[in-house]
Formats: structure tokens, C-alpha cells, sequence
């Protein structure tokens, strides 16, 4: 890269260059991912379903294999980078713009997270809330089932141990009620039963998260937003500096015209 692109680069000018782009993908990844987790939450669930034929029944049969492509922990990083890519953006922006009087050290938990502008926190809270949205949105595993990590898997896809669900047949077999005589015929009767002929042995997938790690997430939001508002309320505590500057602009543009 040359000098003068380095230094372009730092230009308030390039921020403002990719601010428009940015939040645009970001207004995007956050709508498309919230519609995935509330409309297709099927697609992060899958499951492996055998028969087990009875011994002298048969051979195993897979029945059912549904395979999962997404996890939800990729879907949220993937969408965290491009936020972070845009809110970065707007925050330089307002950082640069802003005339350093109204500013407040942001602490979280403890840890400082530097001054920040009022204006760049107003702009990160009204963010933020959209963003917790999205966290909402987040689908997480069936509580009703024992989910462990997949160890043949990547880092996020879970599975439950084998379940099983016998597979029965009806199977007529034919009862001689009296026997044949010299001068009637033998009369049969036919029985049913339901006969074990197997059983399916069925194990769950999914790459959704627990209820517990969601809760935890949308905690640290609100532990963020509140340390915005927090900090936001004392750096608008900084004194006032007044401007009359609109005042005499519009008396420039409506001397003699619109005032006397």
C-alpha cells in the first residue's frame, strides 16, 4: 500500500466513504439472520435413524439421515463480524466529529473500555438494541432431550445417546376352531397379533444452542447497554457550550427578504 493510501485511509473522508455500505450489510445480516432462526430453525436439527431387524429378521437399514450444514455459533460470529465492521465504522466517525467536551470513561464489570463520546455512545445504545434483537432470535435445544458434544463434529454441533422405538408388524396366523368331519369341512378362524419385528434406534443432531448459554448471551447485552446509558447520562453532564450559530446563518439567508 502506498503512503498516500495509508494516509488516506485515516481520512475522515474514507470513513465516510463506507459508512452507507457498511450498515448496509449489517442492516442485512442481522435481518437475514433473524428470519433463519425464526423461520428455518429446522435447518440447524438433524437426526440418524436405523432399523434393527430382530435376529433372522433382516440386515440394518438406515431409514431416515437428515444432515446439518449450519451452526448457529457460525451463523452468529459471521453475523458479529459485519455489526462490528459497521459500528466501528460509525463510532470513528462520531469519535472523529465530536469535540471531546461531553465524553465518559465506559466501564463494564470493572474494566475500562476508554472515554467515549456521548454522541458515539448515544449511537452504539440505539444499535445495540437492534442487536439484542437478534440475539432473541437465537434457536436453542430441546430441553426435553439429554444433549452432549459431538466429538466427531466440529465445535458446536451436539447429539443425544440412541433412542429406541420398537417396529411391530401385523401377523395373521390361521386357528382351527373344529375339525374337518365326514360331512363338514374344518372351520378356521384367523387371529392378528402385533409382532415385534425390530427396533429404530434414532440419534438427534443439532447445532442449535441451550437455553442456558442464550440466557448468559442476552445478559451481557444488557450488562453492555446499561453501562452505555450509564456512561451516557454522565458525559451529557459536561457543561453546555451554547451556539447561536443557526441563528445568524438564517439571517443571512433571509436578510431582506424574509426579515426586515
Amino acid at each position: 500500500m502506498s503512503k498516500d493510501n495509508k494516509k488516506n485511509k485515516n481520512k475522515l473522508h474514507a470513513v465516510l466513504a463506507v459508512e452507507a455500505t457498511n450498515k448496509a450489510q449489517s442492516e442485512k445480516i442481522l435481518n437475514e439472520q433473524t428470519a433463519n432462526f425464526t423461520k428455518n430453525d429446522t435447518r440447524f436439527d438433524g437426526l440418524t435413524r436405523v432399523l434393527i431387524p430382530m435376529e433372522g429378521e433382516g440386515e440394518r437399514m438406515t431409514t431416515d439421515n437428515k444432515i446439518i450444514n449450519y451452526t448457529v455459533i457460525e451463523n452468529v460470529a459471521y453475523a458479529s463480524d459485519i455489526v462490528c465492521k459497521y459500528l466501528n465504522t460509525t463510532l470513528t466517525k462520531e469519535e472523529t466529529n465530536s469535540s471531546g467536551a461531553a465524553r465518559a470513561e465506559l466501564m463494564i464489570e470493572g474494566k475500562s473500555y476508554g472515554d467515549v463520546s456521548a454522541t458515539s455512545l448515544l449511537a452504539l445504545e440505539n444499535y445495540l438494541a437492534k442487536v439484542r434483537r437478534f440475539y432473541e432470535a437465537i434457536p436453542t435445544l430441546d430441553p426435553t432431550k439429554d444433549w452432549k458434544d459431538d466429538e466427531g463434529k466440529s465445535r458446536g454441533y451436539k447429539k443425544t445417546d440412541p433412542e429406541h422405538k420398537y417396529k411391530t408388524e401385523k401377523r395373521t396366523k390361521h386357528i382351527v376352531v373344529h375339525p374337518p368331519t365326514e360331512h363338514f369341512p374344518a372351520e378356521i378362524r384367523e387371529s392378528s397379533t402385533d409382532a415385534q419385528v425390530g427396533k429404530y434406534e434414532t440419534v438427534y443432531t443439532s447445532t442449535k444452542i441451550s437455553t442456558r448459554d442464550k440466557a448468559e448471551l442476552l445478559k451481557r447485552i444488557d450488562t453492555v447497554l446499561e453501562a452505555v446509558k450509564t456512561t451516557r447520562s454522565k458525559a451529557n453532564e459536561a457543561e453546555a457550550v451554547q451556539s447561536e450559530l443557526a441563528t445568524k446563518l438564517f439571517e443571512f439567508i433571509n436578510k431582506d427578504i424574509i426579515n426586515p
